[in-house]
């Protein structure tokens, strides 16, 4: 018997303060890195530019397990140094933060300096 995976996002605007915890939608996001690649290429198709103001992070649907490695919190956005997509990890930070009641947590605008002033050089 297979049941369906049944995941949530909460999603911040932080210009306005205004939250969603909504049901992700797309049968192919499955763990956080499907679910950044999914907005990160929204918010760039949307933006019009390759550097979208988005940052997202979340566990994958093992992170309250005992499996090992299953705990990662991974962090998805634009990264200035690679000038692309970028992922990291933080290990352990997923078995808490699915306490929340939200798998993924999408930031949108994250620029707190704005314009270039956030870029690499």
């Amino acid at each position: 018997m297979t049941r369906e995976l049944m995941q949530r996002e909460l999603s911040i605007d932080l210009p306005s303060g205004e939250f969603q915890v909504l049901p992700v939608a797309d049968p192919r996001i499955i763990g956080p890195v499907d679910y950044g690649w999914a907005r990160f290429n929204a918010a760039r198709l949307a933006a019009g530019r390759p550097d979208p103001d988005i940052l997202t992070w979340g566990g994958g649907p093992l992170a309250g397990s005992r499996i090992p490695g299953s705990r990662r919190l991974v962090f998805c956005g634009y990264s200035p140094s690679w000038e692309s997509f970028y992922i990291s990890s933080f290990g352990g930070g997923a078995y808490i933060m699915h306490r929340i009641g939200a798998d993924f947590v999408c930031l949108r605008r994250p620029r707190l300096l704005g314009g270039d002033a956030c870029r690499y050089r």
